[in-house]
């Protein structure tokens, strides 16, 4: 079983390791070239598919390439959902173990790929697959800079960490033994995190249930749900996200029908009138954002048991 229990130690050592993942993956993706081809699709399963989420945005606008042009999918999405004909001219870059059969190129990102990442637990394979990504992204538009993003980052996650800390217990307080399931919440980049936050949750909290939702399916879902206080749900909004206001919206319909929320985001508490308690991101490149929101939802969650 991966690790899914996270301390404010468990996430020092690895924000402390983030420079050396980066420096290595950088190194591997310094030759990689964009092949000739006119769709890409993002394959992953568990907290590898999460990483698609989180990173998609960033394979945009690539040369011969429009945000149309890029899928995040499932293995068995790409096998049974996508027509052979336009997976002949597909690059396929698989993050994990996965398969993606048919495409015209792969890069995989995986302990054992062209892009090596490190075994380890649920967030440690999460952020590297993200980083690869994103390097990924950069090196195929022949640009630069994102490494030192990510250095900046992970500097600025340290330096949060304290406030992490005592905001998730204070957060713990409202939900830990209250709530009989949980639910995560995201749209747009901000999903990845709400993918893997609900895995940590299915292997770090005593739920009888967990699910995730994109933020313009929640009504349908769950407006009419008895017990509502017996729930517990994480929300994940980043201000610069296109669709932060489709979450924004979702939130007061969230609160209003009484379930127990706790809220992982940048944007300032005005801006989300909310009396739920928020924890707050610091300040980092917003292409990062979604890469580093799940990490004090799995400090959060490791004080729910």
């Amino acid at each position: 079983m991966k690790k899914a229990i996270y301390t404010p130690t468990d996430l020092e050592s690895l924000l402390t390791r983030v420079p050396q993942w980066t420096e290595r993956l950088a190194n591997a993706i310094a030759n990689v070239k964009l092949p000739d081809v006119s769709r890409i699709y993002l394959v992953g399963t568990g907290a590898g598919f999460a990483s698609t989420l989180a990173v998609k945005k960033a394979f945009w606008n690539l040369p011969g390439i429009t945000g149309e042009d890029v899928l995040a999918v499932t293995p068995a999405h790409l096998r049974l959902g996508v027509p052979e004909s336009e997976k002949c001219d597909a690059l396929a870059i698989v993050f994990g173990e996965a398969e993606a059969l048919g495409c015209k190129a792969e890069l995989r990102i995986s302990g054992t790929g062209e892009l090596p990442i490190e075994d380890g637990g649920l967030l440690e394979t999460y952020l590297q697959m993200s980083i690869a990504g994103l390097l990924l992204a950069e090196s195929l538009r022949q640009e630069s800079g994102m490494a030192e993003k990510i250095f900046r980052a992970s500097r600025a996650a340290l330096a949060a960490l304290p406030a992490w800390d005592a905001d998730t217990q204070a957060a713990a307080g409202t939900i830990s033994g209250l709530v009989d399931a949980y639910e995560t919440v995201g749209t747009g980049s901000d999903y990845g995190a709400a993918w893997l936050a609900r895995m940590l949750l299915y292997e770090g909290a005593p739920a009888a249930v967990t699910t995730v939702e994109e933020s313009e399916d929640w009504l349908h879902v769950n407006f009419l749900q008895l017990t509502p206080e017996r729930f517990a749900t994480l929300v994940f909004v980043a201000e610069e996200n296109e669709a932060a206001d489709r979450t924004q919206r979702t939130l007061s319909y969230i609160e209003g029908v009484g379930r127990r929320t706790v809220i992982f985001t940048d944007l300032p508490r005005r801006m989300l009138r909310t009396q739920a308690p928020i924890i707050e991101m610091p300040s980092m490149d917003q292409s990062l954002l979604p890469v580093f929101l799940p990490l004090p939802a799995a400090l959060l969650i490791g004080r729910l048991g």
